[in-house]
C-alpha cells in the first residue's frame, strides 16, 4: 500500500475528517483501492498495490474515523454504507457520526438554483474550484493500469 501526503494551509478541525473512497465498482463487494482523508493539515490517501491490502486499509480507517465527525458528499448512501458491510467482513465495528453534503444541499436545493447535485456542480456553485485529472469513470481503468504497469 502507499501513503501519499498533501500539505493544505488550513489548520482543520482534529474532530472532523473528511472522507473519500474510491472502488473497482458500485456493488457492495466491489473492492475499496483507495482512501483519502484530512488529518490535522494534511489530506491523506492510501492507495492499494495488491487488492489483498483492503483489510488494512479498513483498519486505518477504522483507527482514524474512530470517535470523529465523518464529512462526505453522497457518504450516507455509497461510502459510509460500503465501510459498515465491509466493515462486517473484516469483523471491524464501524459507528458514524457523519455529516453529508449531498444530503443537506438535497434537503435545502429549493433555496438555490443549480441544474444538478453532483459534487462538481456544487463545489462551483459555491465558488469551490479544484483540478480534477481524472473523471470518475476513468478510475477503474487507470487503477488497473497502474496495477500492471506497461
Amino acid at each position: 500500500m502507499k501513503k501519499y501526503i498533501n500539505k493544505t494551509e488550513k489548520i482543520l478541525n482534529e474532530n472532523v475528517i473528511y472522507l473519500d473512497l474510491e472502488t473497482l465498482g458500485l456493488s457492495k463487494n466491489s473492492p475499496i483501492i483507495s482512501a483519502s482523508f484530512t488529518k490535522e493539515n494534511q489530506i491523506i490517501t492510501y492507495v492499494l498495490t495488491n487488492l489483498k491490502e483492503e483489510i488494512e486499509l479498513m483498519e486505518i480507517i477504522y483507527k482514524e474515523t474512530r470517535d470523529k465527525l465523518i464529512v462526505t458528499y453522497n457518504g450516507d448512501r455509497f461510502d459510509l454504507k460500503l465501510l459498515k458491510y465491509k466493515g462486517e467482513k473484516y469483523n471491524i465495528n464501524f459507528e458514524f457520526k457523519s455529516l453529508d453534503y449531498y444530503q443537506v444541499a438535497k434537503k435545502y436545493s429549493y433555496l438555490f438554483e443549480s441544474e444538478n447535485l453532483k459534487q462538481s456542480t456544487m463545489e462551483k456553485f459555491f465558488g469551490l474550484y479544484r483540478e480534477e485529472d481524472i473523471k470518475g469513470s476513468q478510475v477503474i481503468d487507470c487503477y488497473k493500469n497502474y496495477l500492471e504497469p506497461i
